[in-house]
């Protein structure tokens, strides 16, 4: 929707029947490297702090237990492999929480795996006579009885993957 403050709301896209979006992650843990002085420190998401900064202790924060080395919070994900898995909504809300459990802007840590996004997008004709019966072709269906006055609904599929967030692969 689109407004201009007096009550106008638009819509900027009509006749959108699905929308869907499908978020893709590490399949791994976050990783302390060899040591918390290398660049970069971890394999994604923010470094633990050798002091402690209150309510984690040090070498510890929302993705890391404290320890020699650090351990990760969040679990491995699928077979374990380094790809990227799908994530499930259950996933991006059940915690580990940045900066903190308490936090009133608190955030799910498994958004920091992300590495890809898809948008499935459907779209149907605006008139009613040019839609046959719900089904495969059409999501709501319409008032046509003949196939050849028929605009079957239309799906794309887009993938965004940033490149600075897969620089490994």
């Amino acid at each position: 929707m689109q407004s201009d403050g007096t009550g106008n709301d638009v819509p900027v896209v009509d006749n959108v029947v699905a929308l869907r979006f499908d978020y893709y992650g590490e399949a791994l843990p976050p990783m302390v490297r060899q040591s918390i002085a290398n660049t970069p420190p971890t394999t994604y998401g923010p470094a633990p702090s050798a002091a402690a900064v209150a309510p984690w202790a040090a070498f510890e924060n929302c993705l890391f237990a404290p320890g020699d080395v650090p351990s990760p919070k969040l679990p491995v994900l699928g077979d374990g492999t380094p790809r990227l898995v799908p994530l499930a909504a259950a996933e991006l809300t059940d915690g580990p929480f940045c900066p903190n459990a308490t936090d009133a802007n608190r955030w799910d840590a498994d958004l920091l795996r992300i590495r890809k996004i898809a948008v499935t997008l459907r779209v149907q004709t605006a008139v009613a006579a040019l839609r046959g019966p719900a089904g495969v072709l059409f999501a709501r269906g319409g008032t046509s009885t003949g196939g050849i006055r028929w605009v079957p609904d239309q799906e794309i599929r887009v993938e965004v993957a940033p490149r600075n967030l897969n620089l490994a692969r």
